[in-house]
């Protein structure tokens, strides 16, 4: 049997968006070093392959540079504050058959960061091209409460553009509630985890429920550690043909500098 590829007006725009996206991420990423020295950049890669009775191959890599502290351009100041931009993909095949093809990008800028409160700006941009997600687009505004030195939790309003195959495009306000505990120990081991509910503005039964853990171990090598990666997304409400459930396991190895 002969595989065709028909790629409509649509599928074109959908690329090209998604393409455009990723470049301006990359961009910014790339220009954040003309605005402040203090800058921290991270690579994070995971590679699977695996032939003879089983085909199977895989990758995710996600690229970050973050700044914390005071941020200056020209005689203009923020005192205090994180900037974060971080890019990721993943893509895995079966016997051919692409089981998994997704990515995200996203933008943070978090003002007075280590104090109690903090007030913060957030982008985010992800495809999923086997859950029928062309893309969600969301941006807002929120706050952060840090609890303690190592919980916070936050609460943010989200506008929002979602895509899904075969469906009408949706323009609709989120709310995104995220506790997160974050604690580095003596012994190179840190610990990370993170939960989002983002239920939207005009029904809170219609939600997105994730849920991100992360341990990470540091190694001799003072560039180099090694993580393991727990993701879990819920969507109480996705389109037909389309598990409500996607849960995501990986270990790969972060270079940092």
């Amino acid at each position: 049997m002969k595989n065709t590829f028909v790629c409509s007006q649509s599928s074109v725009r959908r690329i090209l968006r998604t393409d455009m996206i990723f470049m301006i991420c990359l961009g910014l990423m790339s220009a954040s070093t003309l605005f402040a020295g203090k800058w921290e950049y991270s690579i994070n890669g995971a590679l699977k392959t695996q032939t003879g009775n089983t085909d199977l191959s895989s990758f995710s890599v996600a690229l970050s540079s973050q700044h914390e502290g005071d941020f200056t351009i020209g005689s203009w100041t923020l005192k205090d504050a994180e900037i974060k931009f971080s890019i990721g993909h993943s893509r895995g095949k079966l016997k051919d058959v692409l089981y998994e093809n997704d990515g995200n990008a996203s933008f943070l800028l978090n003002y007075h960061a280590n104090q109690k409160f903090s007030p913060f700006f957030h982008f985010y941009f992800e495809f999923d091209s086997t859950a029928s997600l062309e893309n969600r687009t969301q941006m807002g505004f929120g706050a952060k409460y840090s609890i303690t030195k190592p919980f916070s939790i936050s609460i943010l309003g989200l506008w929002e553009l979602e895509d899904y195959v075969g469906e009408d495009r949706a323009s609709q306000l989120r709310w995104s509630i995220r506790p997160k505990y974050k604690k580095s120990f003596n012994s190179g081991v840190s610990v990370s985890y993170v939960a989002f509910y983002k239920p939207l503005q005009r029904d809170f039964n219609n939600y997105l429920l994730e849920h991100y853990a992360t341990v990470t171990l540091a190694t001799k090598i003072s560039w180099l550690s090694v993580n393991a990666t727990l993701e879990d997304k819920f969507n109480s409400r996705p389109p037909a043909d389309t598990k409500k459930k996607d849960v995501d396991v990986t270990v790969g190895i972060t270079l940092t500098f």
